[in-house]
C-alpha cells in the first residue's frame, strides 16, 4: 500500500487510530481551533471520536454565467448557472471527524499586589476655581467648562492610563448617572457625591494543577504523499473550509474563542519534514515550527511515521 491508503487503513480502525492522531496532532488540532488567551492547554490529550466519516467528496460549484439576444431584438437575456461534476470540480476529503480533545487548562489566577483609589469630588473643584479666579464665574458655561475640565482632571489622575478616560467615556458615566454635565451632576447628587477610581496591582499565578476539560473540535481530514504541492494544499485547505461552512457547519463551543469552522487536518509522512528548505535545524523542529504557523491558518499538522 502507498502511505494514503495505508494511513487511512489505519484510521478506519478505532484501535489503531490513536496511533495517527497521536498527542502531538491533538495538540496542534486544539491550536488550530482555538485562541485559548491567557489559559494555557496542556497534555495529556485524549480524542473522543462522536463520528468518524471517512470518503468524503466536497463538490465545487463552477459558476458559468452568459447573456444572449436575438440580432434584431434590443432586449438582452442574462443567465448565471452553477455546474458540478465537472473534472477537477471536487476535492477529496478522507474523513470528517466530530468529537473532542480532552486536556488540561491551566485558568490563571492572581492576588492583589498593591491598590490605590482616589475620590475626588465635584464640589472640591468649586473652591479651586475660586482660588484661582477668585469667584465662580457667573456665565454658566464658562462655569460649566471650568468645573468639567478640572474634574476631569482629577478623575484622570486616578488613572493608570489617562487617556483612557476619554470625554466620550466620561459623557456615558455621567448620564448613567442622570446628568449631562458636571453642574447638574453637583445639583442632582449634592455636595457630598464622589465617583471613585481605583488601580490594582495583580500578580498572576498559575494553579498547581489545571482543570480536565473536554474541547469539542469539527476537522476534515486530508491525507496526502509526501510529494503533494503545499501551495496546493493550502488552496484546498481553504477551499474545504469555506465549502463546510457553505454547507452550515457550525463552530465548535468549548468555552474559548475559536478560530473558525470547521479545521482542517493534514496528516503527511513525517519523512516530508527531513527536508531541509522547511525551517528549523532538525525533522522535529521543523514540524513544530510548520505546526505553528499552520495552526494560524486553521490547519492542524499530524506527522506519521
Amino acid at each position: 500500500m502507498d502511505f494514503v491508503d495505508a494511513t487511512l487503513v489505519r484510521l478506519a480502525d478505532p484501535a489503531s487510530r490513536a496511533e495517527v492522531i497521536d498527542s502531538g496532532a491533538l495538540a496542534a488540532l486544539v491550536d488550530a481551533t482555538y485562541t485559548p488567551g491567557s489559559m494555557s492547554v496542556a497534555a495529556p490529550y485524549g480524542a473522543i471520536f462522536d463520528e468518524f466519516e471517512l470518503g468524503l467528496d466536497l463538490p465545487v460549484p463552477v459558476v458559468a454565467a452568459g447573456s444572449w439576444m436575438r440580432m434584431a431584438d434590443a432586449e438582452r437575456t442574462e443567465a448565471r448557472f452553477e455546474v458540478t461534476g465537472l473534472p477537477r470540480s471536487s476535492i477529496r476529503v478522507d474523513a470528517l471527524w466530530t468529537g473532542g480533545v480532552t486536556a488540561t487548562v491551566n485558568f490563571p489566577s492572581a492576588v492583589i499586589g498593591s491598590m490605590r483609589s482616589a475620590w475626588p469630588s465635584p464640589s472640591e473643584v468649586d473652591a479651586e476655581i475660586v482660588a484661582a479666579l477668585g469667584a465662580l464665574p457667573a456665565d454658566p458655561a464658562t462655569l460649566e467648562q471650568e468645573r468639567r475640565s478640572r474634574y476631569l482632571g482629577h478623575l484622570r489622575d486616578g488613572f493608570s492610563q489617562p487617556d483612557a478616560l476619554t470625554d466620550e467615556l466620561f459623557d456615558r458615566s455621567m448620564a448613567a448617572a442622570g446628568a449631562s454635565s458636571v453642574s447638574q451632576l453637583l445639583d442632582r447628587n449634592g455636595a457630598g457625591f464622589a465617583a471613585a477610581t481605583l488601580q490594582l496591582v495583580m500578580q498572576v499565578t498559575q494553579p498547581v494543577a489545571g482543570t480536565v476539560r473536554q474541547l469539542p473540535i469539527r476537522t476534515a481530514v486530508l491525507v496526502r504523499e509526501a510529494t503533494t504541492s503545499i501551495a496546493d494544499l493550502l488552496h484546498d485547505s481553504k477551499q474545504v473550509r469555506a465549502l463546510l461552512r457553505e454547507a452550515g457547519q457550525q463552530p465548535p463551543d468549548g468555552g474559548l474563542p475559536s478560530r473558525g469552522v470547521p479545521t482542517v487536518t493534514w496528516i503527511l509522512p513525517a519523512t516530508l519534514f527531513d527536508d531541509a528548505a522547511w525551517p528549523g535545524a532538525n525533522t522535529s523542529a521543523r514540524r513544530d515550527r510548520a505546526a505553528l504557523w499552520l495552526a494560524r491558518e486553521g490547519i492542524a499538522l499530524a506527522a506519521v511515521s
